[in-house]
């Protein structure tokens, strides 16, 4: 599939992002915040629900600085990464 990445210089406020991952391949849509990001938002992540083979991180969301929170907003806190 193809991956976007949202780029800004700062973010303040509050709000909800949707990001879809291939977390099998390494890939996925992306947030990043050059400067500050202040406030609250959360994350809602759907995958391809691919299996990944190894347990390597994937970064979501850079910034960089400030004190924002960012919350998995998926339903009971979890993302279907595949067969369990």
């Amino acid at each position: 599939g193809i991956y976007n990445t949202l780029t800004t210089s700062e973010l303040s406020g509050s709000g909800n992002f949707y990001l879809h991952t291939n977390v099998a391949g390494s890939r996925g849509d992306q947030l990043v915040v050059n400067n500050n990001a202040t406030g609250n938002f959360n994350i809602f992540v759907q995958d391809t629900g691919v299996s990944p083979q190894s347990d390597d991180a994937m970064t979501l969301v850079k910034t960089g600085g400030g004190d924002a929170s960012f919350t998995l907003g998926n339903t009971g806190g979890f993302v279907d990464l595949g067969t369990y």
